[in-house]
This record gives C-alpha cells, sequence and structure tokens, in this order.
C-alpha cells in the first residue's frame, strides 16, 4: 500500500466531509484475489438488487423504504441490519458480535478486504470501526450514479455522526469519475485508476458519479460505522422503527 496521496475537506450539505484518496492500494497477491473474486460475483447475466431487505414496523404498519437500490445494479456482500441479532446489540456489545460473525459468514476475500481497508486513516487498524456494510458497485458503460449521501436514519444520528465509505476500484481509465459537492458548490473530482482506493465521509456530503464511458466499472465499497456512532437498544421493541424479517 503506499501513502497517502490527497486529504481534501469539503464543507458538506449538512456536516463538513474529508476525503482520502490512496494510489496502487493493494499489494499484487491481495489484489489478484480481491479483483478475481470481484469478476467472478460479476460474470454472466446479473440484475438489479431489488430484493434488499428496507423493512420497518412503525405504529403497528409495515413500511418498506426504497432508495437507489431501485434504480441501479450492485450486489450486496453483507449487511448487518439485514441481520436479526443485529438489533439485540449494544454499543458495549456490537465490536465483538460483528466481528464474530463476520468472521464466520463472509467469504475469506471480503475479510480480508475488510482487513485491508482498516489500515488506512482515518481507521488505524482501529477494530471499533464496524464494516456495517459491503457491496459490489456495477456500472455498465453509459451509466451515472445521482447524487446521494451516504447515510440510514434508522442506523446513525445523521445529523451528528458520520459514515464512512470506503471504496477499492478494480478497474479504472473509462470515465466513472468520483464526484462530490458542497454547499458554497466547490467541486472535488477524482479520476480512479485500478488498485486506487478511495475514502470519504459520505453522510454530510453530496456526492456520487459520472456517466462512464467504456466498459463497465468495478468497485467493492465497505460502509464503516464506529461503534459508538450507531443507535443500538439492545431489543427490536425499543426502536422506533422496528425491523421487519418476515
Amino acid at each position: 500500500m503506499t501513502e497517502l496521496v490527497l486529504q481534501t475537506e469539503m464543507e458538506g450539505m449538512y456536516l463538513p466531509s474529508k476525503i482520502w484518496v490512496y494510489n496502487d492500494y493493494l499489494d499484487e497477491d491481495t489484489r489478484i484475489s480481491i479483483n478475481n473474486y470481484i469478476h467472478h460475483r460479476t460474470q454472466g447475466k446479473w440484475k438489479q438488487n431489488l430484493d434488499e431487505q428496507r423493512s420497518f414496523v412503525l405504529h403497528g404498519e409495515n413500511v418498506k423504504l426504497c432508495g437507489l437500490s431501485t434504480y441501479r445494479a450492485y450486489q450486496i456482500l453483507w449487511s448487518l441490519s439485514q441481520i436479526p441479532e443485529y438489533f439485540h446489540q449494544t454499543n458495549d456489545t456490537i465490536t465483538d458480535w460483528s466481528e464474530q460473525y463476520l468472521n464466520k459468514n463472509l467469504d475469506p476475500v471480503c475479510r480480508l478486504m475488510i482487513q485491508s481497508a482498516r489500515k488506512a486513516e482515518p481507521f488505524n487498524g482501529d477494530r471499533n470501526w464496524i464494516p456495517f456494510r459491503g457491496i459490489i458497485n456495477i456500472l455498465p458503460e453509459g451509466e451515472n450514479l445521482e447524487a446521494h449521501l451516504d447515510a440510514d436514519d434508522q442506523v446513525i444520528d445523521t445529523e451528528i455522526n458520520q459514515v464512512h465509505s470506503f471504496t477499492y476500484y478494480a478497474n479504472g481509465g473509462n470515465g466513472g469519475d468520483f464526484w462530490a459537492h458542497d454547499k458554497y458548490d466547490g467541486e472535488f473530482r477524482y479520476s480512479p485508476n485500478a488498485n486506487d482506493a478511495l475514502i470519504i465521509q459520505g453522510t454530510g456530503t453530496y456526492h456520487g458519479v459520472s456517466r462512464v464511458k467504456q466498459n463497465t466499472r468495478l468497485c467493492m465499497t465497505i460502509r464503516f460505522i464506529h461503534a459508538d456512532d450507531l443507535i443500538l437498544h439492545g431489543h427490536p421493541d425499543k426502536f422506533l422503527w422496528k425491523p421487519n424479517f418476515q
């Protein structure tokens, strides 16, 4: 892994945000393993991910939350909020529980990616940064990713805390630039290369991806949230939005 090549700050729409960029992030053996895994997962036909569980019970009524998942293609590798036991955790138990769960259930390549990502700033090896969700983003030629925030009001207080999104690029040089805007309409733009990594505080600043010019843009994104920042009450009945796993 090379040293940090860029750190920038933006005055976000909601919270100030930082962006970190690393070049040549993974060593050769790790890069080959992770790229092979990503390409294997995306071979052949794939479809839009329309079945992600975002269903909650509010005041006795079932409510299904819809977002960008309805409009774009990606593959969920894991998502802790889709695991019933997650809602029995507290801020004191989530670190050990998530580590045990992920070690038991994730593909070894995903665990390798988590381990590699945690070495970077701002995580610096701290296991209390919880790898909350992992996906493979798939953007075919001609498509883009509209402006959005990496936030979930049912998981963290988005007015106070940040989700840190780590993205590893399996390929590059084909368009699909990352961009972000701050409240003064200042723009950050980055054209990723293969084996780059980009980390953003995605809660406060709108960001997206420009139109892919050629081939399919493939990357793996992990959302990290610090254990102290998660909204956890120890039992599903204590949540205003109660998860529905039926």
